[in-house]
């Protein structure tokens, strides 16, 4: 987003704000939780989070001081800065900082006996997580994609061989966001590193009731196939890795076929073409 662009947004933005603190400061909020999720938005989340800021009272702003930044930085940006040190390379460096921000926010936005905090990325998710889990507690706004964090941290576990630390890492990741499959998808994987097969499969069973899209549904049957493989029930595995490509042709199915291939001793039959 070039700097016109930026500009339009905000203007475009503040149009729709229209004096009242609680309209305004809610309305911000939704623009900095939609734009933090896009590449290249971090001058503009920047401005709005001021313009945020600006509405509150000094209290206020100590507060979000306290909560809301880590090391004089904003979460998002410390989650930014994490990231590319992930794409760089740099694991320690990547694994120290999304340490940091994982105990953080466990502690700055822990669960109470009446509230808890969220990370719902829409009002789908939202609605959702009421009908499958019927709240008793309030339910708070966090203010970025903790889950999405979160896992990230997890995600650095892995890479740096620590895979059964992640697990305790997803299921946080999990609890900011009940309905949202991916951190069950990644804790599914986790257990396939460290040989689970029985938490593999419970971890199934929980994510398929969630699934929105064919693609999750894909991803669950997959997984299905990999726990029949490991119990050498190979031809009940050969049927669901087969369902799955009903749902969605996933790249990595040919290559799961492949391991199962290698763990029965045989070829299959018709395998579709890597």
């Amino acid at each position: 987003m070039d700097k016109q662009e930026m500009n339009a947004l905000i203007e475009e933005i503040k149009s729709r704000m229209n004096g009242d603190r609680m309209h305004d400061v809610t309305l911000l909020e939704e623009e900095i939780s939609r734009l933090e999720k896009q590449e290249g938005t971090e001058a503009v989340t920047e401005e709005l989070l001021q313009m945020a800021v600006g509405t509150m009272s000094q209290e206020e702003q100590e507060y979000l001081r306290n909560t809301l930044f880590l090391d004089g930085k904003r979460l998002n940006q410390v989650y930014h800065e994490m990231k590319a040190l992930m794409q760089q390379g740099k694991t320690a460096e990547a694994l120290q900082l999304s340490r940091a921000l994982y105990e953080h926010i466990l502690m700055k936005f822990r669960e109470s006996d009446q509230e808890r905090f969220f990370s719902f990325r829409n009002p789908f998710e939202s609605n959702l997580y009421h009908i499958m889990y019927h709240p008793t507690k309030t339910l708070l706004r966090a203010p970025f994609d903790f889950s999405l964090y979160i896992s990230g941290h997890a995600y650095n576990l892995v890479e740096a061989g620590r895979a059964p630390e992640a697990i305790p890492v997803l299921k946080e990741a999990i609890r900011y966001n009940p309905v949202n499959t991916e951190p069950r998808f990644e804790l599914a994987e986790v257990y396939k590193l460290t040989g689970d097969n029985d938490k593999l499969f419970e971890t199934v069973m929980d994510t398929l009731p969630l699934c929105t899209s064919a693609y999750d549904i894909s991803r669950c049957y997959a997984n299905i196939g990999f726990w029949c493989a490991n119990l050498r029930d190979f031809e009940s595995a050969y049927r669901f890795y087969y369902e799955s490509l009903n749902f969605y042709e996933h790249p990595a199915i040919p290559g799961e076929l492949k391991h199962m291939e290698a763990l029965s001793g045989k070829p299959l039959v018709n395998s579709p073409a890597p």
